[in-house]
């Protein structure tokens, strides 16, 4: 996992993570265990985008889709068959 500030303004601080894997609410759960240094209370993420999965880029606006181009579904099979 790896993890970079963005920016920050107040008490709020926008960050960039990156994860290998990650199950449902995996970053969520992450954030929640962590405590906030000032308070004590649970980290709380208060937006969350997916910007790609696997070699895939998203270049979908949330509930839109789209098929696979020829080379997408060609790339998607080539790492199908490696694992």
């Amino acid at each position: 996992m790896k993890s970079k500030k963005i920016s920050t303004g107040g008490a709020k601080t926008k960050l960039k993570v990156v994860i290998d894997e990650g199950k449902n609410r995996h970053i969520r759960r992450l954030f929640g265990a962590l405590k906030d240094s000032k308070f004590g209370t649970p980290l709380k993420v208060l937006e969350l985008t997916r910007i790609s999965i696997g070699s895939f880029t998203l270049d979908l606006k949330s509930a839109e889709w789209r098929y696979l181009s020829k080379e997408e579904e060609a790339k998607l099979m080539r790492n199908l068959q490696k694992s």
